[in-house]
């Protein structure tokens, strides 16, 4: 089989050279697919107002806005990529006269849009993202709270929808020797044993909220041996918090590009705890990644995350930064609770095997194709 993926957020002369979420699930798929003796074939959109070199996919004929603009117009055709069928993984949906199935992520646009960059961006977003889903013949979603914002807010009958979690790369679960972790501390100038949050800097994220919660945790184990490592590309909204990071550089650091999963993987592996606050999620890969390295976990008791984490991990208010300190503190204070966490995090992880997620993939292009 023949499938086509979308992997404009994979391109470097589109996202800066650093791969995010979405990113990291286009390649995951991209990989998964040939693994599998199929064929993925790349597509990327050229940006709509500069020129780019898209250097490992297929581009498209024009930038997403005006192949959208012009399918709507009635200006241009329906796309029609040599496949069987088309994986849209980030949003962009586009008339094509192959099968679609399109992963949706999340319904942010609709219940929190002050969460989308202020700007035209934030009025548009609603309804480029309704737009797109229409192009689909079946929906995937990642969680079943974000299955149940989807089809309220998207308008999306939910025979068309497939709940398919986001499962870990098998290569998470391999060890990370000690010597690969003090490396890698090194190489991030890493000094003393840390808190690990990792996440795009931008207001759904909670970190700033995280960073107060964590400088109260300093104050209750009266240590000085400790900082918060915050892993992700600076988004928007987050000039209060870089400020903030500024303000308590000795103990707040901020790692704006980890582009090598190797080196994830070690600052996870040598963490003492990991630390996910985030106030909407439509999954949560971090609490797996935390999972897999062996770390405890806190997690925000909010949209996905739970149904993720289960009875796995610590779960705290969002909202409150004294349930996030607490939480912190006693993980870091009693070994009992953390080893605990850990035991509790490798089972839960068996409910996220990576081959059962291409396996409900498959089906759903055989599915598909076959019409």
């Amino acid at each position: 089989m023949k499938i086509g993926l979308s992997t404009s957020f994979l391109e470097k002369s589109l996202n800066n050279g650093i791969i995010d979420g979405i990113g990291h699930y286009s390649k995951q798929v991209y990989e998964g697919i040939n693994a599998k003796g199929h064929t993925a074939v790349p597509f990327a959109f050229p940006h709509a107002f500069r020129k780019t070199e898209i250097t490992a996919s297929t581009a498209f004929p024009k930038s997403y806005p005006s192949q959208l603009l012009g399918a709507k117009l009635r200006v241009l055709k329906p796309f029609s990529p040599a496949v069987d069928v088309f994986h849209v993984t980030d949003f962009r949906g586009i008339p094509m006269d192959v099968p679609v199935i399109s992963t949706i992520w999340d319904a942010i646009p609709f219940v929190h849009p002050e969460w989308i960059r202020a700007g035209l961006g934030r009025h548009l977003a609603p309804i480029l993202f309704k737009e797109s889903a229409k192009f689909a013949d079946y929906i995937v979603c990642t969680s079943e709270h974000a299955a149940n914002d989807i089809i309220k807010y998207y308008g999306i009958p939910d025979h068309k929808v497939s709940i398919i979690p986001w499962c870990i790369s098998e290569h998470w679960k391999c060890p990370v020797s000690e010597s690969v972790v003090a490396q890698v501390r090194k190489k991030f100038k890493i000094e003393k044993n840390y808190i690990l949050a990792v996440g795009t800097l931008q207001p759904r994220k909670n970190f700033e909220r995280l960073v107060d919660a964590f400088l109260k945790v300093l104050g209750d184990l009266q240590t000085k041996d400790m900082m918060l490592v915050i892993v992700g590309k600076t988004g928007w909204g987050c000039e209060t918090l870089l400020n903030k990071i500024d303000a308590h550089k000795d103990i707040v650091l901020h790692l704006n590009c980890v582009d090598d999963d190797e080196d994830l993987r070690a600052i996870y592996k040598g963490s003492s705890a990991v630390a996910f606050a985030s106030l909407y999620e439509g999954f949560g890969m971090s609490a797996l990644e935390a999972f897999a390295s062996g770390v405890p976990l806190m997690a925000a008791n909010s949209t996905s995350i739970p149904e993720v984490v289960g009875d796995a991990a610590m779960l705290i208010d969002p909202l409150s930064m004294d349930d996030m300190s607490r939480a912190l503190s006693d993980i870091l204070k009693h070994d009992d609770i953390a080893r605990d966490l850990v035991n509790r995090g490798h089972q839960r992880l068996d409910m996220f095997r990576e081959e059962m997620m291409f396996d409900k993939l498959f089906n759903l292009y055989s599915k598909a194709k076959n019409g």
